[in-house]
């Protein structure tokens, strides 16, 4: 899960532009995520969203199902 979610967004931040000479990134490896893994990092980025967003305001029951939705799903995709 970490590999592919910093894989992720490391090409968000930079755009797929070479980082450094020994990046796994620009080997290839992970420029192309399957679509199930793409699909999980964006309810992932969602969660964690509607997450800070419920304990802005202080919803702290919401933010806690909230919390236990992230970590499910961060355990999902740890299988890519």
């Amino acid at each position: 899960m970490a590999v592919i979610l910093k894989a992720t967004v490391v090409l968000k931040k930079n755009k797929g532009k070479k980082i450094s000479e020994n990046d796994e990134v620009d080997s290839g490896k992970w420029t192309e995520l399957p679509d199930e893994a793409k699909e999980l990092d964006k309810k992932l980025c969602q969660i964690t969203k509607d997450k800070n967003e419920a304990l802005r305001g202080q919803d702290f029951e919401k933010a806690g199902k909230l919390r236990d939705e992230e970590m499910e799903m961060k355990a999902r995709s740890s299988n890519y």
